[in-house]
């Protein structure tokens, strides 16, 4: 120093410089005296240096000045200028001296270097260690640099800007070492850190100084801007200095931060606006800076206010500030305005420049610590810790604005580009925190016990804020009121470019619900619908329904549940805590189930209404969801304190729910589970266990480990087994560490959940798919094209796409570790999206890492996210395909550089270049996909091989800033090894998945494979398949993206595994209806494929698991097969394939299917449409038959023999007949039939030994047998019938019909008395399945083919006799009653509907008939035996027969018979009732008790009820049904019903008592109703002696059809002629023939068509036709007559006074000759068959006397008389005649009666009143009616003979006429009928029309009445004491119409032909009376005698006069 002022003085020569070398001679004197202790201090010392120094620097000449500054640069090095401490006074300091002495330097005067020198002894001061400032010199240093910095050039600008920053670091750093300095001195305790830092108050206005400076407006007209600028940018560049050299305890300083909050911050905004608005006189203040934006918004915001490098400062100043100030909770609103201006006010594409350096913020740990965490609470505002996110909130709506904007407006990729840079940024730092190094810089202490002690776990740390920055809720008020008013007045009008900034939180949660849902096609509610819908609609859809009988009762359930709680408390839990491993504890719980279900059985029978219905399935689960539950209360301390309020885990209705809806059949109700959920409540299931176990903290637990699987309650959600084996291997790590992780963990959980939803929709912005995000689709995922949008600079985009991948990754990876799962599904949606729309063959690399990334993380995600699984499934389906196509590209067009692309297959090695093209890889199908599995088969071996690492695979291409393509050769590498990862990754989920994730895996894999087979085949045009084209095609090979092959392998490899029962039946609950829908595919390949998988799980369960008894789980796993059968989509194939699988299953493991039989039963009975594996068929049912096992049979003999009898139903065509049947035949063998009913018959012989079985285990389902809750009686009404009779108005035919009308009501059925099979069956409902056995028997045989039914038929025949010796007759009884009888009604009904054909049936329902009348004969006469054993005995009283008079009650309900003419019969009355035993009399004398009446005592009689209900219902329905077919038209049936009507009668009759008698005797009345009924109706139209034959009170008119065969025709001519003729009037069989031809060769059969007279109303007529087949007629007639037989065999079987050699020598025909037993009729039984006798002979009068009607009937049935009924009339009247004879000699006996008694009777009694006669009414009553019949007879007789002669002219003798009956008569044309061909309602009144033979068919005669001269002779003579006196309305018909004469020839002569033949026949009948009466004995005769009237007598007479030469043997 000394030596330069020397060199001053010796240079300053001259008189200008004498000043200069003065002041250089003082200071060189002052520096030579500085020694020891003479020192001057520092300050004088500097000051006379300086002053030397400053006079050289101002002499302006260069030498001087560069002396100058070298002394300058010289002081400010030496120490002697810096000894001991500066004075008060900083005005002698060396800042302020230094200025001082640089005063005169300025760039206007000096030059440029002068300058920088000076501005660099700036630099050297502050940064000299001596260098001592205050704020006032510090202002006055920055002020000149600043001046510098305004007038300077560039160099002077950099030189200014850095002495002025080292300055400011130097004031910071002094401030520092000052405070420290205080807080080290101070007394300990007494200074706080507040204190302290108030120092730090001089930092104040130096920061006021650069802020007045930064906003004070420019110099009033200074035009110049630029000038203005450069200082702000110089001002902001020191501001952004000061702020970043304070350290960040400062805002311990009270006047710092209100500084910051009143002053900085307000003008770091207003700087950000426009500047130069501000008034200098007054203090600048916040509102100045509020005024400020108000006045200039419009022009301040639509650009920042400052220049680029200015607002960059005052972002980064933001920064420090957030650095300083972001720990104090007071401070975070000033922050949040100053962020709020530079971020969210500039329109997005403003805002480039602020996210940049926001990135500075997220990509340093540290400062996103600063801004995570608020240290010091407001205590005033009340602040939250949810506060602390706002800031970071604000920043993140920036960013997603940005992304937004993309899509909305245009020029804003750079402000995308910088969001993405920060989210990127953001990601990176929240992985440093999570896994990499942390240090106590990083996270302090005082952060880590903060943020530890705020969130207890990682969980507590979420974010659960506002999604967004709450619309400046927060800021403070004045700025947000003029920010409110800036946005109203200028974004309403603007473009809308910023628009989303208000409502980000709508869009955050529009686009944030995630992307996984569906296909784009469809919203994802139908996606999520349709899986439910599949989920729920099986296994148990095709299966009934398990409903349970109904029950009132709940208490059994009730108490059965609280039984079971208990003994799962006491017995099982105890038990399955000792058992160590997860397989014996299962084991143990299916046995307890089976166990319970076992007792259960037998306490209760199957139809006990108490039974508790219960499976071993749905205990076993009822097992689980129960000790779940209580595990989960007891983990939460429930029953430790019942008081406290702790939140169940799972309400009742869940609990009910989680046990009923797993998709397995469950029998438990919903009392029964809501019982047992309150059990467990009540009382802790697991109460046995220690909180040790429990929490497996001393010992691990089997039961726990089981429980936690199935509930998913571990920490992860893996198997229990897998967590041990991970825990095994991680390291200990220190405690301190440990809680410093712990806290950034929780740091980046909070800062990662309140961002989340943003951040997806920045990066998918990056990746071009924002627009998409919104519809949350995803199913479009290999649609996609990728939309980078079209850049200037194509690599920045490839940049910016290749940035968002990584952020993807690192969000993935990020979502892994800190256990956000259930936040990844949108991120590997995006990554998914974006990786599956790239094709080979080459990829690139940031979508290899996309891949591997989710291939990696993808099943942890999945695990607690099931939301990711698609996505996941996506990648894994896109790995395959391209696979598939960079394998087939090696022999394509694209050819590679040899050896780049191609393995060796055997060692994976790449091959040498030379040799690759002559390996023999082009022979390989390379299109085919199995290609692509063998490639990888070396992989298997090691689990990650070195050379397929896809990370250091990838390392080589990272660093580079665009997306580049991996080489050929690393492409094929890197899909080797993402294929083996993706191999791994299902089975890994299916070794590792705890049961709730597995469920949820396999749901959406389901869901995504359906959606790939059913949806993806119809993609929209121009949109890419997703298996490629080629190879698909072929039959052996599937592609292996098929995800169909994942779930297979997946749920084998899970029943393959060691899981629990449990986890087995959830998977197939979910897989198996997949696996189902699949087999229906319309592919062949894919249905073939699915149907093989089914097979190999069923046999992998069948081979790992032994069903238990009680459990149905084979019966769900067999399920798909039956339901795949019953669907209409299911082809042949398939079916074949399925009995194939069938077959084998059978054959493998026949003794494992246990209650899989049931459905494999239902599958082959829905598979016999075509039958081509008959012989696999019957060898399945032959192995189920053979096994012995019982509780299998229970179990699915049902299904087995519903399966058989469906074979028995098929049809082979129907009506057709032989022909389709011997097809059938061929296709289906008759020994298939045969086999089919050996089967049921060993099914009978099983059900037979079950039956006598003591303790039988129950039978399937029996509940749902129709039989049982309805029993099937036969119908007693015949269709068609025409019993009840139409009487045109003739009330006297109602009335005379009426006498011959019985009740029928002992025919009646009374359901309720029938026995139900429940009464008869065991508890096991063994009789129920033998019921229904034989009903689908019966059923089978009215459907099956006509061939089939003789087989079926013989088979129905042996069961029903077997069923005698077992189960017994009762059973027997309740079957035939049941089931045959109504079968044989339902198919003769059945045909009759059908109209199918007799001729085939005929022979078949005949021997049906007959066999089943033989079966209850035989029945009847074994109950008799039986009963009689059991000595049941059951007395009748039959009360008085009592003859109603006036004055009796004429309405008894009791009437059996109606009253009607009183001269015929009474009332009965009969009451049956208790009679004790000695009230019996025995009548043992030779006549037995009167057959009309008792005496007193002699009224009750013994009459034990021999035969049982069962029995007298068989032989009711029996009778009934057969009367049915006697009424039918068919001949054969009508003669098989009479015939078999006669077999039961007469076969049994012996052993029927009173009320059996009743009943066959009504049936005899009502079959001879019925078949005489169409006869009868017909007669009605016609009145007594009418000559019409077109009908009197009816118009009746003949229809013709043609619907009869020849033969039929033939049939029915002659049954007329047999019918309408006596025997003397039929003609040879030839004759017929050949008589007949003509008539019927066009093949017509007539009807009677009755139509009601015109009644002048104009109604249709045609609604009341009455139709009347002349077919029905005739055989009604031939049944009628048979049936008569069988009445007088009845009546005249047991005759006491006539003799019985009388009768047989009188009826040859019907003689009794000899029988072989005595019926014992009763009175009551008599009484019906003799009012049908007078039924037989009523009907046959009533025919005979209408000569109109015989004539017309003639014509029809074209025979050679009138027809008439003389045989019938003859026959009935003599049996009525013998038997009332008989009755009455009977009579007289038993009353002991002589002749005067007698004749008394006859005078003192009337016909009008027989109780004159006490006790003999009857007796009396039948007395009239026999002399009324032989009266009738005789009247008869006279009149016609009187007639007869009158015709003749005069009266003849009785030879002459003997000899014309027996002449051939006139031989008269026969006369052809037919309906008109025209309409049938002429206006002509003809009712028949006769066509002759000529040509034209329409013309016709008609035929119209004629006065004949005949006709009114027989009127003149007809005896007036004949004349109905009822027939008052009676028409009179005009004589006016006319008939041909043709015609009444005919008539005439035939009516007088008739009149001799009816004349022979009453003859006849008088004859035999006089026979009759002559071989009586004498006593008899005379009493006999008695009877006879004057008619009676003349007619003797006359017959005596005739010559008696009439002999009986003639008719």
């Amino acid at each position: 120093m000394e030596d330069l002022f020397l060199l001053i003085i010796k240079e300053s020569t001259g008189t200008k410089h004498n000043a200069l070398r003065q002041t250089a001679q003082i200071a060189y004197d002052k520096l030579y005296r500085q020694h020891g202790i003479h020192r001057d201090p520092a300050h004088e010392l500097r000051s006379v240096c300086f002053t030397a120094l400053q006079m050289a620097l101002d002499t302006k000449r260069p030498k001087f000045i560069t002396m100058g500054l070298n002394g300058l640069h010289r002081i400010i090095k030496d120490e002697r200028f810096y000894i001991g401490l500066e004075p008060e006074d900083d005005s002698v300091w060396l800042p302020a001296q230094l200025l001082r002495a640089t005063s005169g330097i300025f760039p206007t005067t000096s030059n440029e270097d002068t300058v920088i020198n000076v501005l660099r002894l700036f630099l050297a001061m502050a940064c000299s260690p001596a260098c001592t400032l205050n704020g006032r010199l510090l202002i006055e240093t920055l002020s000149r640099c600043g001046e510098c910095w305004e007038l300077g050039s560039r160099a002077t600008k950099a030189a200014s800007l850095a002495a002025a920053s080292q300055c400011l670091r130097t004031f910071c750093a002094f401030l520092m070492e000052e405070a420290e300095e205080v807080k080290k001195t101070a007394p300990p305790g007494l200074m706080t850190q507040s204190q302290a830092s108030a120092v730090y108050n001089e930092v104040i206005p130096v920061m006021q100084w650069l802020c007045s400076r930064l906003v004070e407006p420019t110099a009033s007209g200074s035009p110049n801007k630029k000038v203005e600028n450069n200082c702000s940018l110089y001002l902001t560049e020191c501001i952004l200095t000061l702020t970043s050299a304070l350290p960040r305890n400062v805002h311990a300083n009270p006047h710092f931060t209100s500084f910051l909050w009143q002053k900085f911050c307000p003008t770091l905004a207003a700087a950000l606006g426009s500047p130069g608005r501000i008034n200098l006189d007054k203090k600048f203040t916040y509102k100045d800076a509020l005024n400020m934006i108000e006045n200039d918004a419009r022009g301040f915001f639509t650009g920042p206010g400052l220049d680029g490098p200015q607002a960059r400062c005052v972002y980064l100043t933001g920064i420090q500030l957030l650095r300083i100030a972001g720990a104090y909770g007071s401070l975070r609103p000033m922050l949040e305005a100053l962020f709020h201006r530079m971020l969210l006010l500039p329109a997005p594409q403003n805002r480039t420049e602020p996210l940049k350096c926001v990135r500075e913020i997220l990509k340093s740990p540290e400062r996103l610590i600063d801004l995570a965490v608020i240290l010091y609470i407001d205590k005033n505002t009340g602040q939250g810790c949810s506060d602390e996110m706002a800031l970071f909130r604000l920043m993140v709506d920036a960013m997603e604005e940005c992304a937004f904007g993309v899509n909305t407006s245009s020029g804003v990729e750079s402000g995308l580009q910088a969001s993405v840079e920060c989210m990127v940024a953001l990601l990176d730092s929240l992985q440093i925190l999570c896994n990499g190094e942390l240090t106590e810089s990083m996270i302090s202490d005082q952060i880590v016990n903060a943020v530890n002690s705020r969130h207890e776990t990682l969980k507590d740390a979420d974010y659960t804020g506002p999604l967004t920055y709450q619309s400046m809720a927060r800021l403070p008020a004045p700025y947000r009121d003029a920010i409110v008013e800036f946005r109203q007045s200028v974004f309403e009008t603007s473009s809308g470019s910023d628009s989303d900034g208000e409502h980000p939180e709508h869009d955050a949660a529009s686009n944030g619900s995630g992307d996984t849902e569906g296909p784009e096609e469809e919203e994802p509610s139908t996606s999520s619908d349709e899986t439910s819908r599949v989920e729920n609609r099986w296994p148990y859809t095709h299966l009934e329904a398990p409903v349970i009988p109904v029950r009132t009762d709940v208490d059994n359930d009730r108490q059965h549940a609280r039984d079971f709680a208990k003994a799962l408390r006491k017995d099982l839990v105890p038990k399955l805590l000792l058992l160590r491993s997860c397989i014996e504890v299962d084991e143990a719980m299916q046995e307890f189930a089976s166990v319970v279900c076992q007792e259960n059985t037998m306490n209760f029978s199957d139809f006990d209404y108490h039974l508790t219905a219960i499976n071993a399935d749905g205990i076993y689960l009822a097992i689980y969801s129960s000790l779940l539950l209580s595990l989960q209360l007891t983990k939460a301390g429930y029953y430790d304190d019942p008081q406290k309020e702790i939140l169940i885990p799972m309400s009742e209705q869940q609990f009910v729910t989680s046990v009923q809806n797993t998709g397995v059949l469950v029998y438990l109700s919903s009392p029964w589970l809501c019982e047992l959920y309150q059990s467990v409540l009540v009382s802790n299931a697991m109460e046995v266990m220690s909180r040790e176990e429990m929490e497996g903290t001393h010992s691990r637990s089997a039961l726990v480990d089981m429980l936690c699987d199935a509930g998913g309650l571990g920490p992860t959600q893996m198997l229990s087994e897998w967590q041990r084996l991970q825990m095994a291997n991680v390291k200990q790590a220190d405690e301190q560490d440990n809680r410093r992780r712990e806290a950034a963990k929780k740091l980046c959980r909070r800062l990662l959940t309140c961002c989340w939803d943003s951040m997806v929709i920045v990066l998918s912005s990056g990746l071009g798919d924002l627009s998409c995000s919104n519809s949350n689709k995803l199913m479009a995922l290999s649609k996609r094209t990728l939309r980078v949008k079209a850049k200037t600079n194509k690599s920045n985009g490839e940049a910016l796409y290749a940035m968002c991948l990584d952020g993807l990754h690192a969000a993935a990876t990020l979502s892994n570790s800190l256990n956000l799962q259930h936040l990844a599904g949108k991120i590997l949606s995006l990554l998914a999206s974006n990786v599956c729309q790239t094709n080979g063959p080459r990829i690139s690399a940031s979508q290899a890492m996309s891949m591997d990334v989710v291939l990696n993380g993808g099943l942890n995600l999945g695990s607690y996210s099931s939301d990711c699984w698609q996505s996941v499934f996506a990648v894994c389906r896109h790995v395959s395909h391209l696979e598939h196509e960079i394998f087939s590209l090696q022999n394509s067009a694209i050819t590679t550089s040899p050896g780049t692309g191609r393995r060796d297959m055997e060692t994976g090695e790449k091959l040498n270049t030379g040799q690759s093209d002559k390996l023999n890889l082009s022979s390989l199908p390379i299109d085919d996909d199995e290609t692509c599995v063998d490639v990888y088969s070396f992989l298997q071996a090691p689990l990650q091989s070195p050379n397929t690492n896809i990370t250091s695979i990838l390392k080589v291409y990272s660093g580079t800033n665009e997306t580049v393509l991996l080489s050929q050769s690393d492409t094929s590498k890197v899909l080797c090894a993402l294929s083996h990862q993706a191999e791994n990754l299902f089975s890994d989920a299916a070794e590792r998945l705890s049961l709730p994730s597995l469920c949820q895996f396999l749901k959406n894999l389901c869901k995504a494979s359906r959606e790939q087979l059913y949806k993806s085949t119809a993609t929209r045009k121009g949109s890419r398949v997703w298996w490629p084209s080629k190879g698909w095609k072929k039959v052996d090979s599937l592609p292996m993206s098929l995800l169909l092959h994942r779930i297979g392998d997946v749920t084998l490899k899970v029943f393959k595994s060691s899981r629990p029962l449990l986890h087995i039946l959830k998977v197939w609950a979910i897989t198996g209806p997949h696996l189902m829908d699949a087999s229906c595919h319309r592919d062949r390949v894919i249905s073939k494929r699915a149907i093989e998988y089914i097979h190999d799980i069923i046999t992998a369960l069948l081979v790992e698991q032994s069903e238990l008894p009680h459990f149905h789980f084979n019966e769900a796993l067999l399920k798909p097969f039956e339901n795949l059968l019953s669907m209409d989509t299911c082809d042949v194939d398939v079916q074949d394939q399925i009995v194939a699988c069938l077959y084998e299953i059978v054959e493998a493991h026949r003794t494992e299917i246990r209650s899989g039989w049931r459905p494999l039963f239902g599958t082959l009975r829905n598979a016999r449409s075509r039958m081509l594996n008959m012989s696999n068929i019957i060898d399945i049912f032959r192995v189920f038959l053979d096994s012995d096992n019982t509780l299998v049979f229970a179990n699915a003999g049902l299904d087995c023999i519903l399966c058989l009898l469906s074979y028995l139903e098929i049809s082979s065509g129907g009506a057709s007949g032989n022909t389709n049947g011997e097809e059938e035949n061929n296709f289906r063998p008759t020994e298939f039939l045969h086999e089919t009913l050996r089967f049921l018959e060993r099914c009978s012989s099983i059900l037979g030994f079950m039956y006598s079985m003591p303790k039988c285990p129950n039978f399937h389902s029996t509940y749902k047998i129709k039989g049982i809750s309805y029993t099937h009686i036969i119908d007693a009404n015949i269709p068609n019938s025409m019993e009840n009779f139409t009487y045109f108005g003739n009330d006297y035919l109602q009335t005379k019909n009426e006498q011959h009308m019985i009740s029928y009501r002992s025919l009646h059925i009374d359901k309720d008395t029938i026995v139900k099979i429940d009464e008869m069956d065991k508890p096991s409902g063994v009789l129920k399945v033998w019921f229904l056995l034989l009903d689908g028997l019966t059923n089978s045989l009215i459907v099956c083919p006509y061939s089939h039914q003789a087989p079926i038929l013989q088979t129905i025949f042996k069961l029903f006799k077997n069923l005698l010796c077992s189960p017994g007759i009762d059973f027997g009884f309740y079957c035939i009653n049941h089931l045959l009888i109504p079968m044989i009604q339902d198919w003769l009904r059945y045909i009759n509907k059908t109209g199918a054909p007799w001729s085939l049936i005929e022979k078949n329902f005949k021997h049906c008939c007959c066999m089943t009348t033989d079966l209850v004969v035989e029945f009847i006469e074994k109950s008799v035996s039986d009963i009689n054993r059991r000595q049941c005995v059951m007395k009748t009283r039959v009360t008085q027969i009592v003859h109603t008079t006036p004055n009796t009650n004429a309405s008894s309900s009791s009437a059996v018979f109606t009253n009607t003419d009183n001269s015929l019969y009474s009332k009965l009355k009969f009451v049956t009732e208790r009679v004790d035993d000695n009230d019996n009399i025995n009548q043992n004398s030779q006549y037995d008790s009167s057959s009309s009446s008792e005496e007193g005592g002699a009224n009750i009689i013994d009459s034990p009820t021999k035969i049982s209900g069962s029995a007298t219902l068989a032989l009711k329905q029996l009778l009934l049904v057969l009367i049915e077919c006697a009424a039918q038209a068919q001949e054969s049936v009508a003669r098989v019903g009479v015939s078999c009507l006669k077999h039961i009668i007469l076969s049994t009759g012996m052993l029927f008592n009173e009320s059996q008698w009743m009943i066959a005797c009504s049936a005899l009345h009502r079959a001879c109703t019925v078949t005489i009924a169409p006869l009868r109706q017909l007669s009605f139209a016609f009145h007594e002696k009418s000559n019409s034959f077109y009908g009197d009170c009816a118009n009746v008119k003949v229809a013709a059809r043609r619907d009869s065969t020849a033969d039929e025709l033939t049939r029915i001519y002659s049954l007329a002629q047999q019918v309408f003729l006596s025997d003397n009037q039929r003609e040879p069989a030839t004759k017929i023939t050949n008589h007949m031809d003509k008539h019927f060769a066009d093949e017509r059969s007539y009807s009677f068509l009755l139509y009601p007279l015109n009644n002048g109303f104009n109604s249709n007529l045609d609604n009341f036709v009455i139709r009347i087949p002349f077919k029905n007629l005739v055989v009604g007639l031939l049944a009628n007559q048979m049936l008569l037989q069988l009445v007088a065999k009845l009546l005249l079987s047991r005759l006491k006074c006539v003799p019985q050699a009388v009768s047989t020598c009188i009826f040859d025909n019907y003689a009794t000759s000899t029988t072989s037993h005595d019926y014992d009729l009763d009175f009551r039984s008599k009484e019906i068959l003799l009012r049908c006798v007078k039924q037989y002979l009523t009907s046959s009068l009533e025919f005979d006397s209408r000569p109109g009607l015989k004539f017309l009937m003639q014509k029809v049935s074209n025979i050679e008389y009138a027809a008439n009924l003389y045989k019938q009339m003859t026959s009935s009247w003599m049996i009525y005649y013998i038997a009332l004879v008989d009755s009455y000699l009977n009579d007289i006996v038993v009353y002991n009666l002589g002749p005067e008694d007698l004749k008394f009777i006859l005078e003192s009694c009337s016909r009008l009143n027989t109780t004159t006669v006490k006790k003999k009414e009857n007796f009396v009553r039948y007395l009239f009616c026999l002399q009324d019949a032989w009266n009738l007879v005789s009247e008869l007789y006279l009149n016609n003979s009187a007639i007869h002669d009158i015709e003749n002219g005069k009266v003849r003798t009785a030879e002459a006429n003997d000899k014309r009956l027996t002449q051939k008569l006139i031989n008269t044309k026969s006369m052809r009928i037919s309906i008109n061909t025209n309409n049938v309602d002429n206006t002509s009144t003809s009712s028949h029309s006769e066509t002759t033979t000529d040509a034209s068919p329409n013309k016709s005669i008609q035929l119209e009445e004629e006065n004949v001269t005949m006709t009114t002779l027989i009127s003149e003579f007809q005896p007036k004491s004949r004349n109905n006196p009822f027939d008052t309305n009676r028409p009179q018909k005009s004589d006016s119409e006319t008939i041909s004469p043709e015609i009444e020839q005919q008539r005439a002569s035939s009516i007088l032909k008739d009149s001799n033949y009816k004349k022979a026949a009453l003859a006849q009948l008088v004859v035999a009376s006089m026979e009759l009466l002559h071989s009586l004995p004498g006593e008899a005769e005379e009493n006999l005698k008695l009877l006879m009237t004057p008619t009676i007598r003349e007619a003797f007479r006359l017959v005596q006069l005739q010559g008696n030469e009439l002999k009986v043997n003639q008719f």
